[in-house]
């Protein structure tokens, strides 16, 4: 009975270990599986299974067709890799070459120094400066034929004309190039080739009336007897501002349509003159509030696809530009209107809007709306700049490069209506309170705004800022940014500036007293004037003077280190492609 005890007893003990564990001795062996059978694993005999057949051993028979095509796509992957082989072989051999013929001086001057040990002679050292004024010669010689040589039977400066310089002529001009058959005019507004593949410049002469002219001169009547004054260049359209206050749509690609909208009248009071009226215009009488004298436009500039305008009165309007056709694109908020957004349908062309948030506004806890007076609109390609009364700016529009000083954001990059923009300035002038905006300008991407302060509280009064694209420079702050919104200043050391012409990433200035011309940025097509084509410029500098004729043009340090100061009654303008100089009348 015991022996039946004990054995039961001893088959419980495994199962009760981890209730009542089992003390164990330190020399009692332990074992586990793995040293059980790592004997038969280290030790055992290995027997390969045997396959069943020996076809696994045959290669697969093939026909005479899929052994081409094998042949044919290996040679085919071998003439990949040897065209790879040898386009890689033909970069580093050409990168080479250039790196070994810019560092040519360099190189000849250390083959020297190493054949002679390390040390090089009185000699040879006066043979590598021979080599490096050689080269200094060459380099002038080639500006040498950059630089044109104006004969002396040609009219100067002085005598009224237009200069052009850029891209003109099929080809490149780095110095500004006096137009034939333009020489003794003045004209109103010069509008350079507005576009690539319309390569034809307009201007409104003394009299008002719109000719075409290209580089070399060749002018042509488009448009008499409309006495305008100023014209804007967007959708393949010329909008042009006669002193009556209208402003003509003329689609200037189209000359058979501008004979259409003609007209001749018999005037009453000299009955054997005509005069030419012109039917295609902005129809402003629908949105203009003629009880109250609004009747006329004082001012309008235009975008890539927009137009905005001023009354009298001091009240905006805005619309799309074009033909009477639907266009197919999308609003970027250019309109100033929160019911033509990015979201909304294309406006009809050329039908105007009143921009009802830029004129009136209520002050916070009132429920009357006031008026404002906005006094200058600056138009980029899809941006708009405001100034009301009192010297607050106001922007709307693409926000995708900071060009309306507000942060870049998903949630601001179209903004549809206007909205005051002051506070991007207030970190300049901490504590000041009494300085406002005086001036607007845009270019397609960037905005420039100029800033008036008491005079005692600085040593200048005027102050001027950039905002937007500046990729090409024209943030004028000596960098290259693609996007800024913050507002920096424009390093003119304290000079005032006047005339501003922005082109495409191209910016034209002339300073207050001196009448000294600036200009920066984009300078692919040498459109700056500054005798260099130099890619671009990201500082504002001086440009040469235009070339007298018959003047010395080997004397390179002359040419270059003068500087182009203009009389009273000349402008300079650009399309961010070419440049000129004319005579305002």
């Amino acid at each position: 009975m015991s022996f039946r005890f004990l054995k039961r007893t001893h088959q419980c003990l495994p199962r009760l270990n981890w209730l009542m564990p089992i003390r164990r001795y330190a020399k009692q062996p332990q074992y586990d599986e793995a040293d059980i059978f790592a004997e038969n694993i280290n030790h055992g005999a290995y027997k390969a299974k045997k396959r069943l057949s020996k076809e696994h051993f045959q290669w697969p028979e093939k026909s005479p067709d899929q052994i081409s095509k094998e042949s044919e796509l290996q040679w085919e992957r071998m003439a990949k890799l040897s065209a790879v082989g040898q386009g890689i072989l033909i970069l580093f051999v050409v990168g080479g070459l250039g790196t070994a013929y810019l560092r040519w001086p360099e190189l000849k001057s250390w083959w020297l120094v190493k054949m002679n040990g390390g040390r090089i002679n009185a000699v040879q050292e006066q043979n590598g400066q021979d080599s490096l004024e050689k080269l200094i010669r060459q380099k002038a010689k080639h500006l040498l034929r950059e630089i044109p040589q104006v004969p002396t039977f040609q009219l100067g400066i002085d005598h009224p004309g237009v200069y052009i310089w850029g891209r003109c002529h099929s080809k490149d001009s780095l110095f500004p190039i006096r137009v034939p058959n333009l020489d003794n005019r003045k004209f109103r507004d010069i509008l350079l080739a507005p576009s690539d593949d319309f390569n034809t410049n307009f201007a409104l002469d003394e009299k008002g009336d719109l000719i075409s002219w290209d580089d070399l001169g060749q002018t042509k009547t488009l448009l008499p007897d409309q006495d305008l004054t100023s014209m804007r260049y967007s959708s393949d359209y010329l909008y042009a501002l006669n002193k009556k206050g209208e402003i003509l749509v003329i689609p200037i690609r189209t000359p058979n349509l501008i004979a259409s909208k003609l007209s001749s009248r018999r005037s009453k009071l000299l009955p054997w003159k005509t005069r030419q009226i012109y039917a295609w215009k902005l129809p402003t009488s629908q949105v203009f509030n003629g009880k109250k004298g609004e009747n006329r436009v004082v001012q309008f500039d235009t975008g890539n696809h927009h137009l905005v305008l001023l009354s009298n009165l001091g009240k905006a309007y805005s619309c799309a530009t074009g033909n009477d056709q639907k266009q197919a694109q999308v609003s970027r908020g250019q309109f100033g209107m929160p019911t033509l957004s990015q979201f909304d349908e294309f406006p009809p062309n050329n039908e105007l809007f009143e921009i009802e948030l830029l004129n009136k506004f209520k002050y916070e806890g009132d429920d009357v709306v006031h008026r404002r007076e906005i006094k200058k609109i600056a138009c980029g390609s899809y941006h708009t700049l405001a100034i009301d009364q009192h010297g607050e700016i106001y922007a709307f529009g693409w926000n995708r490069f900071g060009q309306l000083a507000l942060p870049i954001s998903y949630n601001l990059e179209y903004v549809s209506f206007p909205r005051s923009v002051m506070h991007a300035f207030k970190p300049h002038f901490p504590g000041m309170t009494n300085w406002k905006c005086v001036d607007i300008h845009c270019d397609d991407e960037t905005s420039f705004v100029t800033i008036r302060q008491p005079k005692s509280s600085s040593k200048s009064d005027y102050h001027y800022f950039a905002f937007g694209n500046g990729l090409f420079g024209e943030l004028g702050n000596n960098t290259f940014k693609n996007s800024q919104y913050d507002p920096i200043k424009i390093k003119v050391d304290d000079k005032r500036l006047k005339n501003w012409s922005c082109g495409s990433h191209c910016v034209f200035s002339e300073t207050e007293q001196e009448n000294e011309v600036l200009a920066w940025g984009n300078n692919d097509h040498g459109q700056l004037g500054i005798g260099k084509k130099t890619v671009k410029y990201a500082k504002p500098m001086n440009i040469p003077e235009v070339l007298k004729p018959g003047q010395d043009t080997t004397d390179l340090e002359s040419i270059y280190n003068s500087s182009l100061h203009l009389a009273k009654h000349q402008r300079v303008i650009t399309n961010g492609i070419k440049s000129c100089i004319y005579w305002q009348v």
